[in-house]
């Protein structure tokens, strides 16, 4: 149960990180 959780955590900072990177290369481009 407690894997779950931690893979749930990992997935979301991950996607959170890739939003943020995402981000700042669109407004660099920009």
């Amino acid at each position: 149960m407690v894997d779950i959780i931690l893979l749930v955590i990992a997935y979301v900072m991950m996607a959170a990180f890739l939003a943020f990177i995402i981000g700042i290369l669109l407004s660099l481009s920009d």
